[in-house]
């Protein structure tokens, strides 16, 4: 990401989305500081459409939200808009479509770029679990690891042997990690 190093709002943030030479850009804005959002790359792409995949093959015939990709973002207060990779929002918490989410996703995930800081992807789990999101995936292709988060403090790391599962979220959805990082052979 590339911080623009500007203490900003939600409204500073959208003065500079509708400027005309950030019209394929994307930015988010965490504790008041922007950042643009690298151009995904084919990998990235793929392992988001698996993850995307599968929790909407999960989650639409049982009828229990929505699964968004990465063009979803939540406003989260004045100083916050995120966007998650991809994102489950239940209908018990958000039962309608809202011009914008002002809630955080039940669960989020965020891909890893190698662009991506240690630093940024703590502070984004950090911002995720102070605003209510109940789960998070953060996946690293390079290691072929997903980190799931199910609180600040709860942290568990599985490897190619293991299978992510939805936990309190999304009881039942399992989706093997070596179905997952398949797209890296």
């Amino acid at each position: 990401m590339l911080n623009l190093e500007k203490t900003a709002t939600t409204n500073d943030l959208q003065a500079l989305v509708d400027l005309p030479e950030n019209r394929d850009k994307m930015f988010e804005l965490i504790a008041g500081v922007i950042y643009e959002l690298t151009t995904p790359t084919p990998l990235h792409n793929a392992l988001v459409m698996v993850l995307a995949g599968s929790l909407f093959s999960f989650v639409q015939p049982r009828k229990l939200g929505r699964v968004f990709l990465s063009r979803a973002g939540y406003e989260l207060d004045e100083q916050h808009f995120l966007i998650p990779d991809v994102s489950y929002l239940s209908f018990e918490r958000q039962p309608d479509l809202p011009a914008q989410f002002t809630i955080a996703p039940d669960l989020a995930v965020e891909v890893v770029s190698p662009s991506n800081t240690a630093d940024e992807i703590q502070t984004k789990m950090l911002t995720y679990f102070a605003f209510g999101t109940r789960l998070l995936w953060v996946v690293y292709p390079a290691t072929r690891t997903v980190v799931v988060h199910t609180s600040p403090q709860q942290i568990r790391t599985l490897t190619l042997q293991d299978t992510l599962d939805g936990g309190d979220v999304l009881p039942g959805f399992m989706l093997p990690l070596s179905g997952l990082f398949a797209e890296i052979a």
